[in-house]
């Protein structure tokens, strides 16, 4: 996960408005992230991750947590400068 990042970061990771982090186990990621958007969306497609995610980044109000299937968002085309995932997308 943090070569991941690491390498994102290294290559010029953009600043913007909108990220999207996609699955759970990310909070030291969304922390960092913070660095570099004014707003971080997680989606989770499982309540228990969401609740978990909640908790841990309960005193960051730029950071919206929703539970959603991954290839079905409400999300519209283009609204994010940087889409995250780790091992989370299968289809």
């Amino acid at each position: 996960m943090e070569k991941q990042l690491e390498h994102l970061i290294e290559h010029n990771i953009p600043k913007g408005e909108q990220a999207l982090i996609i699955g759970p186990n990310c909070e030291s990621i969304a922390a960092r992230l913070l660095d570099y958007f004014a707003n971080l969306y997680i989606i989770t497609d499982a309540y228990e991750s969401v609740m978990q995610i909640r908790m841990k980044l309960k005193d960051e109000d730029r950071i919206k947590i929703k539970m959603m299937d991954y290839t079905h968002t409400d999300f519209k085309e283009g609204y994010f400068d940087l889409i995250y995932a780790q091992g989370s997308i299968s289809v």
